[in-house]
């Protein structure tokens, strides 16, 4: 780490070099190597928030992956953690009520999670086996419907909501009240179905689009 140039180069430029400050290197907890990143001709300003007092900060995680995403580099946590596992490394804004704050997160800005965590981190949770902190009460089903038509994106936040939805209202043979009706299906002229068919296809599509064959499964 210490990458100060030699007397002689700081002497092209200042009389005296007692009029040098010198940076003191910052304690830091990762695996970092400044000449790896140099010799891929990184500049300062590129992590560093660099003024005219000298003052230098470590970068937040997010300034590192503006590159590491985006160029052939190891992103696992050990990379520069090491055993962080072992030693429990967590993020300052887990260590608080983060178990009852970090939807509000989630929801402003899901792709810090996805730093280190990926989709199904949540559902792994979500879906029932922490008894403790479940995200639907045991009745939801019955109500679901309602907090879906509220606000489907919350929903989308675990949900495949284009497959999710089909897989278990087929299992459980629910239909729409409209499909229910004596006058939505007839011989003679089609019935209602016909009608809001010709209508609105799209919305058929939603739960009967099969492969291309939304009609022909029984209008062969």
């Amino acid at each position: 780490d210490t990458i100060l140039p030699s007397a002689e180069i700081c002497l092209e430029c200042h009389d005296d070099l007692g009029e040098i400050k010198t940076l003191v290197p910052l304690e830091r907890y990762i695996i970092f190597s400044h000449e790896t990143h140099r010799k891929r001709k990184a500049e300062c300003k590129a992590c560093h928030l660099v003024n005219d007092t000298l003052e230098v900060e470590l970068p937040e995680m997010e300034v590192c992956l503006d590159c590491h995403n985006y160029i052939e580099t190891g992103k696992e946590c050990n990379s520069c953690h090491g055993t962080f596992l072992e030693e429990g490394l967590i993020p300052e804004s887990h260590e608080v009520a983060w178990l009852r704050l970090h939807k509000i997160q989630a929801r402003v800005d899901q792709n810090r999670c996805e730093m280190c965590h990926e989709q199904s981190f949540c559902q792994e949770c979500h879906q029932g086996d922490i008894e403790t902190t479940p995200s639907h009460r045991r009745d939801f089903i019955f109500e679901h419907s309602i907090s879906a038509l509220k606000n489907e994106n919350d929903c989308r936040s675990c949900h495949e909501i284009e497959t999710f939805c089909l897989e278990c209202h087929r299992e459980q043979m629910i239909m729409p009240i409209s499909h229910g009706s004596s006058e939505w299906s007839n011989t003679e002229d089609g019935g209602r179905h016909k009608t809001e068919a010709q209508m609105d296809i799209e919305s058929c599509a939603i739960c009967h689009d099969s492969e291309g064959s939304l009609c022909l499964d029984c209008h062969r």
